[in-house]
């Protein structure tokens, strides 16, 4: 699986539902979206970056992570 476009860096807010980057396997895309209005914390993937099924370690392990809004305070 390949990261082919990659929409946010870390420290951006984003919708739920909001489309975060696009997968692709063999030659089918999936749209990876946010399951929640949030702040990008990290991002551990670039465009062209390959991913394995089930990797549960290295540096490609958190694609995204994001913190809920809700849980935040200001």
């Amino acid at each position: 699986m390949d990261v082919q476009t990659q929409h946010y860096c870390a420290g951006s807010l984003v919708k739920a539902g909001q489309k975060l980057a696009v997968l692709s396997a063999m030659k089918m895309e999936t749209a990876v979206q946010s399951p929640c209005d949030g702040l990008v914390r990290h991002v551990g993937v670039d465009k062209g970056d390959s991913l394995e099924a089930g990797k549960s370690s290295g540096p490609n392990s958190v694609v995204l992570h994001i913190s809920p809004l809700a849980c935040m305070t200001v």
